[in-house]
């Protein structure tokens, strides 16, 4: 997402969101691959919100570094929202993700 090749620092972030379903009672397993895109405290120029929390309305996991890269996120629940979001050069963002299932005796390791 965004241009790489363009020098300008926009005032508003373009986003992309994307929702992962998984079946009634799952819960989705996100491995982040890899992430391309400018470093930055903040995420102020871009990166990727991961949402797999309890509570959906507020924000989740916010990454914009390739040291999180091979990171492992486990859902609540069975739809996790993903946002990418970019406003100078480029970010790239690649997840696998899989579903799993809710089991009252599970612990969490």
């Amino acid at each position: 997402m965004g241009d790489n090749k363009s020098p300008i620092l926009k005032d508003e972030f373009d986003v992309c969101h994307y929702w992962l379903q998984g079946p009634t009672n799952s819960r989705i397993i996100v491995f982040i691959v890899g992430y391309w895109g400018i470093t930055a405290e903040g995420c102020k120029y871009g990166g990727v919100e991961i949402k797999v929390g309890e509570d959906k309305r507020t924000t989740g996991y916010r990454i914009c570094s390739k040291k999180y890269a091979r990171v492992t996120l486990t859902s609540k629940h069975s739809t996790v929202p993903v946002m990418v979001f970019n406003r100078y050069r480029n970010t790239t963002v690649t997840l696998r993700y899989r579903t799993g299932t809710i089991s009252i005796c599970a612990k969490e390791l």
